[in-house]
């Protein structure tokens, strides 16, 4: 009897690490064969084959050591016209797993077959985010190297002229407001230093509303549920004396 196959596609010479490694575990729990395609919008040339056919070796060494059949085949085309030419030539094909992006040309509906969608690659926003996020610590260099050496500058200021520092912070009158003064410097400086040093380690506070939100949450689990009261028939044993 036929083994059930699992078509694994690939708009490219190559198949992607997770795309190998999602094919090749449905296969195992499936117990199905493995059908690898590499599709080539134009007529498919030597150069694509000859690397097409290193990843195919690839992916038979990842399936075959589990007993997984796996058999590769090359075509020109479009996904859509690709596909629909294979259902013809190979039967109990149960699903299909690719890394090609969601198109109208790959549509599940219309090729009346499963297709798990596989995403080698980071989307566009986790890209986007990533980008964001290393742009905003590389501002946060040139903040914490120059807080840092102030904080470093007024420590140093103050330790090694405890004796005048201690001399002008004792005359009383109007000298009093120094030693004020000068914890209100020390705080701002060295709390703009750590500041911009968490955020230069990718540290940042946790916002107001996340936090509220996640109280709200934890509230929610720890409420039970309100008892209903429950009706009791009670028998009056002197009900006929």
């Amino acid at each position: 009897m036929e083994k059930r196959k699992i078509l694994v596609l690939s708009a490219d010479h190559r198949f992607g690490t997770e795309l190998v490694s999602h094919a090749v575990h449905l296969a195992e729990r499936l117990d199905c064969e493995l059908l690898a395609v590499n599709i080539h919008r134009t007529e498919v040339d030597p150069p694509f084959r000859a690397a097409a056919q290193l990843s195919g070796m690839r992916l038979k060494s990842s399936a075959e050591p589990l007993g997984i059949g796996c058999t590769q085949i090359l075509r020109s085309g479009s996904p859509k016209e690709v596909i629909q030419s294979i259902q013809t030539e190979f039967r109990r094909i149960e699903m299909i797993v690719t890394d090609i992006e969601r198109s109208e040309d790959l549509d599940g509906s219309e090729l009346s077959i499963p297709i798990v969608h596989v995403l080698s690659n980071p989307t566009k926003g986790e890209e986007t985010m990533k980008t964001q996020a290393s742009a905003g610590r590389t501002q946060h260099w040139k903040p914490t190297v120059l807080y840092g050496l102030a904080t470093a500058a007024v420590y140093a200021a103050v330790f090694l002229n405890a004796d005048t520092v201690m001399s002008y912070f004792t005359r009383g009158s109007w000298y009093a407001a120094m030693p004020i003064a000068t914890v209100f410097v020390v705080s701002f400086v060295h709390g703009s230093f750590a500041s911009h040093l968490w955020s230069l380690l990718g540290i940042e506070a946790t916002k107001k509303d996340a936090m509220r939100k996640t109280e709200k949450a934890v509230v929610e689990k720890k409420r039970t549920a309100t008892k209903r009261p429950r009706a009791y028939a009670h028998i009056n044993p002197f009900h006929n004396v």
